[in-house]
């Protein structure tokens, strides 16, 4: 995820399971306190990508409302506790889907130099 705050750490916790699969996990941390949950997704290839991505996107369109902004790959929910990102990502012939739920807390952190 990289590091943009001071005293930012990220961690890779246990897989997750989410809309019937095993997901792995990233947590993003500043002084400690979790700040971003971002389960991903790695699929090798489009074909078994774009249904997975197509049930997340629907997952949270559901829970959520339609997002307040999409392009291409990207999803965005604002919510009043933060926001929700679906992204999907292609690296070569495999196909990255991220989860990114982000605290609204982030706001009140100092960036990095």
């Amino acid at each position: 995820m990289g590091r943009e705050f001071e005293g930012e750490k990220n961690y890779y916790g246990p897989p997750v399971e989410f809309q019937g699969r095993q997901w792995d996990l990233m947590l993003g941390t500043v002084n400690g306190r979790i700040y971003k949950v971002a389960p991903f997704l790695e699929a090798r290839s489009k074909q078994e990508a774009n249904p997975i991505a197509r049930e997340t996107l629907q997952y949270c369109t559901k829970m959520l409302g339609n997002p307040d902004s999409k392009e291409g790959g990207l999803f965005i929910w604002d919510t009043t506790d933060g926001n929700v990102i679906l992204q999907t990502t292609e690296i070569a012939e495999s196909l990255t889907i991220n989860l990114f739920i982000t605290s609204r807390a982030v706001r009140s952190f100092k960036r990095l130099k």
